[in-house]
């Protein structure tokens, strides 16, 4: 499904477009140690397409809106998820639970055509289309874009 880099995204509950920064929530879940262990982004209550159930596509009790997790605030808020820094935690702490899962909550939010790309990295995977390309070079969004119009009429 073809997205508007960094003004829309997929659903992680329903699975269907989230039309606008302001149709989505960002939501997190803590475990038993107070740890994030998982980021979703969700349709707002009143944008989601589940609106007749009681929770619409909410799945976690921590949330925020999409648009504060987007552009230079979202960039501070992203990172006050990770450590909210020495002023209001002097002793260090780890705050989330799995680094890689907030790296790609981070790259969906903040990476253009990241988001769109997810839909095909599995494929482009299996089909070896990553061969010989370095930690870096699949993560620019030139590549992403280029990834995005080699599978999408697939």
């Amino acid at each position: 499904m073809k997205l508007k880099p960094l003004g829309q995204w997929i659903c992680d509950v329903c699975g269907e477009v989230i039309q606008s920064p302001k149709d989505g929530y960002v939501q997190w879940n803590r475990n038993l140690n107070q740890e994030i262990d998982d980021f979703v982004i969700v349709h707002h209550f009143s944008a989601s397409p589940k609106k007749h159930n009681r929770d619409g596509c909410y799945k976690y009790d921590s949330d925020s809106d999409l648009e504060s997790f987007l552009g230079e605030r979202g960039i501070v808020e992203l990172t006050a998820l990770l450590d909210p820094g020495p002023y209001h935690m002097p002793e260090y702490k780890t705050m989330v639970a799995d680094i890689r899962k907030w790296i790609d909550f981070y790259r969906r939010l903040q990476l253009p055509y990241y988001e769109e790309a997810r839909q095909y990295w599995e494929e482009a995977i299996s089909d070896g289309y990553f061969d010989d390309a370095n930690e870096i070079y699949i993560y620019l969004p030139e590549k992403l874009k280029r990834m995005i119009e080699h599978y999408e009429n697939k």
